[in-house]
């Protein structure tokens, strides 16, 4: 592993037969007993746990036995094949379940040789690397956001339009991060708004009702949020829609 989200370390994992990854991938036009959806493996985990999946990145038709499992927004980097990059999805099970695992997903066509078949001449560029199964202790703690780094983004250097403002973020390493919106708002009746998390293309990764509470005309005050998951390294947009008023101002947002 060359690249690991942060809450994977040290983690428990399973590796599949890498020789077998053609064979367990599902197929254009496959029929409905397609063996790719049936059980091919189980392991019982003791304790309450999530359960990761590292799934091939090129992959674009998930199979049916993930449809439980949620995008996590987070990669997985390897040395498989010269190097290859997954994305991982996650489901909680309870202590005791027995968790199945089936076939590969689907290849985007253009990992298949042009007939729309996967090309066995070629099995660096048309075969999918087999997926990766993570395990860790499932926990409700949230990280400590106290020891990172802080960086902070002006009002003035955003985008502002109407009710809206949109700051344009970059985080370096795939992580959960804290939002702290620094406001003032001279109302005497609390004010009401919503803050957007999304991705550099305009994916809603995360969308929260706020309140804006009346502040002292020397004051400051401040929304606390997060991410709400992990987020891969890369560039994003908050977007802060607030009421319309003289009284409303937005000095910052911090990031940590």
């Amino acid at each position: 592993f060359s690249s690991l989200p942060p809450r994977l370390y040290g983690a428990e994992w399973i590796r599949g037969p890498e020789e077998q990854a053609d064979s367990l991938t599902t197929r254009p036009g496959k029929q409905k007993e397609d063996p790719v959806d049936e059980p091919l493996a189980s392991f019982r985990v003791s304790q309450e746990s999530d359960v990761f999946i590292a799934l091939d990145a090129r992959i674009t038709e998930m199979p049916g036995w993930l449809k439980d499992y949620e995008k996590t927004n987070t990669q997985i980097e390897n040395d498989a094949r010269f190097g290859h990059t997954f994305q991982v999805y996650r489901r909680r099970w309870p202590a005791g379940a027995t968790v199945w695992l089936g076939g590969n997903g689907q290849l985007d066509r253009k990992g298949l040789g042009g007939n729309g078949q996967l090309n066995k001449a070629e099995p660096t560029a048309s075969s999918p690397v087999l997926y990766t199964v993570i395990v860790c202790p499932a926990t409700t703690l949230e990280p400590a956001y106290d020891s990172k780094p802080v960086t902070t983004y002006k009002t003035t250097n955003a985008r502002v339009a109407g009710d809206t403002v949109e700051w344009n973020i970059a985080v370096g390493v795939a992580d959960t991060y804290s939002l702290t919106v620094k406001y003032r708002y001279l109302s005497a009746i609390a004010g009401a708004g919503m803050l957007e998390i999304r991705m550099e293309n305009g994916t809603l990764i995360k969308k929260q009702a706020v309140t804006f509470s009346t502040t002292p005309a020397t004051k400051w005050n401040y929304i606390n949020s997060s991410t709400g998951t992990m987020i891969n390294a890369g560039n994003y947009k908050v977007r802060l829609i607030a009421p319309r008023s003289e009284n409303f101002r937005v000095d910052e947002i911090q990031v940590q």
